[in-house]
């Protein structure tokens, strides 16, 4: 888990990003997961779609 609390600064600014290729994949493959995952959810209609947004 490299952010605590959605705080991920530690993890941007304390390591060098570029030139750690593990970093590098775990920074950047869970969103891309996230993304896959909420498309496909969307796209078989496990969840609706959004509509509109509902005041209570």
């Amino acid at each position: 888990m490299l952010t605590i609390f959605g705080i991920n600064e530690p993890v941007i600014f304390a390591t060098p990003i570029v030139r750690n290729p593990v970093m590098a994949i775990s920074f950047i493959f869970p969103p891309f997961v996230s993304s896959l995952l909420t498309y496909s959810a969307l796209y078989t209609e496990i969840v609706s779609l959004y509509t509109a947004v509902q005041v209570p």
